[in-house]
């Protein structure tokens, strides 16, 4: 879960995956744009097949975005 996440984190915002740590915060560590941000939830959502809810909180690392996987799975 966790690679295919890095994955597509790497894809989204032009970040090597190796060079990403699934604990850093993606938006003052990486500098991504809310429109980042949703092109990747979009993304994850399609891969994994969940649907982001509103008022869902945001997921700022990429260990959040697999504890949000496995919740929604």
């Amino acid at each position: 879960l966790a690679q295919k996440v890095l994955e597509i984190v790497s894809d989204t915002i032009d970040v090597a995956a190796d060079s990403i740590d699934p604990e850093m915060n993606l938006f003052t560590e990486y500098g991504i744009s809310s429109l980042q941000y949703f092109s990747l939830l979009s993304a994850i959502s399609e891969e994994f097949g969940i649907t982001a809810e509103e008022g869902d909180d945001y997921c700022y690392t990429v260990k959040e975005f697999c504890e949000y996987i496995e919740r929604l799975s």
